[in-house]
C-alpha cells in the first residue's frame, strides 16, 4: 500500500513544482520583456555637447570583453557553479571534498535546490538589466568616443562656449550613433558585478570545503577579478567614463544585496548554512542563561517535589 501511495504524492508534488515554475518564469518575463521593448522602441535622450569637450574626443575601439562573452560567462558561470555545488552537496561520501560540516545536506533533490537559486539569480539579472536600460535611455550620456562616431560638421570654428543641441552628426552607422548616447550606467559593469556578487554570496553560503579552507576564498577572488577586469576594460576601451562604470558597479551590487535579502529566508538553501548555526548556538553563547534558570529552580523547589530537585542538581553537575 505504501508503494501504491507514493505515485499520487509524487504526481501532486510534480504538479506543484510545475505550477511554481510557470509562475516564476512569468514573473521573470514581466521584468525581462520591458527590457526588450526599451531596446526596440525607445530612443535615447538627445543630449547636447561642446565641440571642444576633451572627454568626448577619444577614438572608437573594439570591445575587449564583447557582449556575447559577458552573457556567456556572466550567466553560464553562476548556473554551472550552482548545479555543481548543489549536486555535490547531496553526496555524503568521504571521497567528495564538498561535504557540509556544519549541518547535514538539505533533504531536497539536486534539481529543486538548484532551481530555487537559479530562478532568483535570473530574476535579479532581469532587474539589473531593466534598471540599467532605464538609466541609459533616460539620461542619454555621450560615450567618450562620441565625436569620433558622430563626425559633426557645420559647426563654428570657435565653439568653446557654444552648447550644441542640433543634430550635426554625419556618421553613417546608425547603430553606433545610437549606442554612442547610452553611456550611463555601464551595462557591462552592472551585469558583471551583479553576477560576481551573487556567485560570491552563493559560494559563501553553500560551499563548505572541509579539506581545503582556502579554496572558497580563491574562487571568490577569481570571480571578482573577472568582473573587475571587465569594468576596467570599459574605461580603457573608451566605451564609458569612469563614473559610468562606478555607477553600474554599484547598481549591480545593490540589486544583488536586495535580491538576496528580500527573496531568501531561513529555510532557503542560499542562506541555510549560515542561518542554521545561529539559531542553535544562541544558548551556547549565553552559558549562564541555563545555569541561572536551573539554579533559581533548585533554590525554590516546590513542596513535595524532591525528585525534580534531584534532577536539577544532576543537570547542574553535567554543566
Amino acid at each position: 500500500m505504501a508503494a501504491f501511495g507514493d505515485g499520487p504524492e509524487r504526481m501532486l508534488s510534480r504538479k506543484r513544482f510545475c505550477f511554481r515554475a510557470l509562475v516564476d518564469i512569468a514573473c521573470v518575463c514581466c521584468v525581462a520583456v520591458p527590457v526588450l521593448i526599451i531596446n526596440v522602441v525607445a530612443q535615447p535622450f538627445h543630449r547636447g555637447f561642446f565641440c571642444d569637450d576633451q572627454s568626448l574626443m577619444h577614438p572608437y575601439k573594439a570591445d575587449t570583453v564583447p557582449t556575447w562573452l559577458l552573457v556567456v560567462v556572466g550567466m553560464g558561470l553562476p548556473i554551472l557553479s550552482i548545479l555543481l555545488v548543489e549536486c555535490l552537496l547531496q553526496k555524503t561520501t568521504r571521497c567528495c571534498v564538498l561535504v557540509p560540516t556544519e549541518i547535514p545536506p538539505v533533504p531536497k533533490s539536486c534539481s529543486e535546490s538548484s532551481y530555487r537559486s537559479i530562478v532568483i539569480f535570473f530574476f535579479g539579472a532581469a532587474i539589473t538589466q531593466l534598471l540599467t536600460e532605464t538609466g541609459k535611455y533616460s539620461i542619454g550620456r555621450l560615450r567618450p568616443h562620441f565625436l569620433d562616431v558622430c563626425r559633426p560638421e557645420n559647426i563654428p570654428s570657435n565653439c568653446s562656449d557654444i552648447f550644441i543641441m542640433l543634430d550635426v552628426c554625419t556618421g553613417d552607422d546608425s547603430v553606433k550613433m545610437r549606442q554612442a548616447r547610452l553611456s550611463f550606467p555601464s551595462g557591462h559593469a552592472s551585469m558583471s558585478m551583479y553576477s560576481a556578487a551573487f556567485l560570491m554570496v552563493y559560494l559563501q553560503a553553500r560551499l563548505v570545503v572541509s579539506q581545503a579552507k582556502l579554496l572558497r576564498p580563491v574562487l571568490q577572488v577569481a570571480v571578482f577579478t573577472m568582473a573587475f577586469f571587465t569594468c576596467l576594460s570599459r574605461v580603457s576601451d573608451y566605451k564609458h567614463h569612469w563614473s559610468d562604470v562606478l555607477g553600474g558597479s554599484l547598481l549591480g551590487i545593490i540589486v544583488c544585496f536586495l535580491i538576496v535579502v528580500s527573496m531568501t529566508d531561513f529555510h532557503h538553501p542560499l542562506l541555510r548554512r549560515r542561518r542554521a548555526p545561529l539559531a542553535g548556538s544562541r544558548k551556547e553563547r549565553l552559558p549562564m542563561y541555563r545555569q541561572d534558570n536551573t539554579s533559581t529552580s533548585s533554590e525554590m523547589p516546590s513542596p513535595g517535589n524532591e525528585q525534580g530537585t534531584i534532577q536539577v542538581h544532576v543537570e547542574n553537575e553535567k554543566l
